[in-house]
């Protein structure tokens, strides 16, 4: 049995165009208010991680397809050069376990703030 991810994206906010929201444009919509508590968030993965990936959208797909559950994932993509970054990420090198583990970690915080239902506990993860 696996399971089907989605959104790894986060709508937009985990790809390299929108990491940095201070080089956003103001009229960007990742500028709303709405979007503050999610780039606070990131912060605490930014921390968690040590280190910055080289690629936010290619970490945000390997950290998707590394999961032990993960049958496959969904992701919008709007160019046919983003399917090769997509592709490209997915038959690449992954970081590892324990990067993995730490980001899944900060994860797993956010679902509990946001009230989201379900636990991967005692699965192996990473």
């Amino acid at each position: 049995m696996g399971c089907i991810g989605i959104r790894p994206f986060a709508a937009g906010l985990l790809t390299d165009r929108r990491i940095d929201r201070a080089k956003l444009a103001p009229d960007d919509r990742m500028q709303d208010p709405q979007w503050d508590r999610l780039y606070d968030q990131l912060a605490e993965l930014r921390k968690a991680l040590d280190e910055e990936p080289s690629s936010w959208t290619r970490f945000a797909i390997q950290f998707s397809l590394a999961h032990p559950l993960v049958a496959s994932t969904v992701v919008g993509i709007n160019s046919p050069s983003q399917l090769q970054s997509v592709v490209s990420a997915a038959e690449d090198r992954y970081p590892d376990g324990d990067l993995l583990g730490r980001a899944h970690e900060v994860c797993l915080r956010f679902r509990e703030e946001f009230g989201v239902k379900g636990n991967t506990a005692g699965v192996p993860i990473y």
